[in-house]
């Protein structure tokens, strides 16, 4: 009998959307191809243990957050936990209280439904122009500092309980080197483009560039830092590894997912 569990957290990519064909009725996190069985099945770490796929199509930061803090607090016997982080922006919420599942995701390219609520109708026209304007508001150094913040909680909670933490790149925005911090003197040229994205550095000067950039790596270090070896892949993000698509023509297939497997097999060996 397995005692301890490997609890795996993360949106569609962890979740396997798409791997079987929507018409067999076949459960997509139960398929053998999905990079998370992979792991289970073939490293020896995982294999002893009992798996809990806890992945869900559309997952935010947030709900993959809350997701493994409520496995933390609901499982006492949790021996991994393998955080698959998403992209950014991702806001999920429901629009009405009815008897059929009203969850809408705000997200960019997301297509949106039409609701027929009691209160009345919300077309996908009208929630489009609601997720276009509120997308235009937001900040990815923010969103990041909250991701640092959530992972860094998962990570002392997890202490006391003696489960070991993986953070995985799956979908997350930074390029390579971002959360390397340069010293001395520097030109905006130096930093990385998403660096020099988040800095708007097209519309400062290079007084106010240096200010804001020092600002914004005290952010991160304030809440904890990225702390890199906690991290499977911290800047070789699976989205970057796709080689082929499944049923949906969306997400990740069976190559990608075996390459994923590869990337957290890798990890184990060298790291544990």
């Amino acid at each position: 009998m397995r005692d301890k569990k490997l609890v795996v957290v993360g949106c569609s990519v962890t979740s396997g959307d798409g791997l079987y064909n929507e018409n067999t009725g076949q459960d997509c996190v139960n398929s053998p191809d999905l990079w998370v069985n992979l792991c289970h099945q073939h490293i020896p770490q995982f294999s002893k243990l009992q798996l809990l796929n806890l992945g869900k199509g559309g997952f935010s930061v947030l709900s993959i957050f809350l997701s493994a803090i409520e496995a933390i607090s609901v499982h006492n016997d949790i021996e991994y936990l393998i955080c698959a982080w998403t992209s950014m922006p991702r806001y999920n919420f429901h629009v009405g209280f009815e008897l059929y599942n009203t969850e809408e995701m705000f997200t960019p390219n997301k297509l949106l439904r039409d609701h027929k609520l009691n209160k009345g109708v919300l077309t996908s026209n009208y929630l489009k122009t609601i997720c276009d304007k509120f997308l235009a508001l937001h900040d990815a150094q923010h969103e990041i500092v909250s991701l640092i913040r959530y992972i860094n909680i998962l990570e002392n909670i997890s202490k006391n309980k003696d489960i070991k933490i993986l953070n995985v790149n799956a979908l997350c925005p930074w390029d390579h080197k971002f959360f390397d911090v340069l010293s001395g003197h520097f030109i905006p040229s130096d930093f990385t483009p998403f660096t020099r994205e988040i800095l708007t550095v097209n519309n400062r000067n290079d007084e106010e560039i240096a200010t804001l950039y020092q600002q914004q790596h005290e952010m991160y270090a304030k809440v904890g830092g990225i702390r890199p070896q906690t991290w499977v892949n911290l800047y070789n993000s699976f989205y970057n590894e796709i080689i082929d698509r499944n049923y949906d023509g969306s997400h990740p297939g069976i190559k990608s997912n075996q390459r994923f497997f590869e990337i957290v097999k890798n990890y184990i060996e060298t790291n544990y």
